[in-house]
């Protein structure tokens, strides 16, 4: 009888790295599967909050809105700018003067933005957009909003709200 070597055999050795490579690599695809989802999640969600605040912006001012404004409510062909008047000043319970507010969508940019009395400073409300639509029927308006982005991953991420708004006055 042979005395036992102390040490491996190269089949022992192999067999060995085999088994440590496999376990590696489903280690690295499970890490970077569970890296692209995670990264989709957090992407969804900010776009949600994106699309959610500047609805929600636009709900705030519509509401206050009044179809028998002396501007009315003007909405663009393409529905993509809306123009409406709310209430600045009383007298009683007669408006005395109004503030005109503008909301409008620019698809080259992806900006939606608010403008107020027409004034000089134009504030962003929204970014990443990729539609916005405004729509009247009635005293009602309908906004569909649509925002989009692509992950590092090289996918396309987008979310859409649709809100119907009641005019208060």
């Amino acid at each position: 009888m042979r005395p036992k070597k102390n040490g491996f055999t190269t089949l022992e050795l192999v067999s060995g790295v085999s088994v440590l490579s496999l376990i590696s690599l489903v280690l690295v695809q499970s890490l970077l599967t569970t890296r692209t989802v995670w990264e989709s999640s957090y992407t969804h969600a900010w776009l949600h909050t994106e699309a959610t605040r500047a609805a929600n912006m636009m709900v705030k001012y519509i509401r206050e809105g009044d179809p028998s404004s002396p501007i009315g409510i003007t909405i663009d062909n393409d529905g993509k700018h809306i123009t409406f008047a709310i209430p600045k000043e009383y007298n009683g319970t007669t408006v005395t003067e109004w503030r005109q507010v503008e909301f409008s969508f620019d698809d080259q940019t992806g900006e939606l933005s608010k403008t107020i009395d027409g004034g000089p400073q134009t504030e962003v409300i929204g970014r990443l957009i990729s539609n916005c639509q405004f729509q009247q029927v009635s005293d009602r308006i309908h906004i569909a909003l649509t925002t989009q982005t692509q992950t590092a991953g090289n996918r396309a991420l987008s979310i859409s709200l649709a809100s119907q708004v009641t005019m208060r006055n």
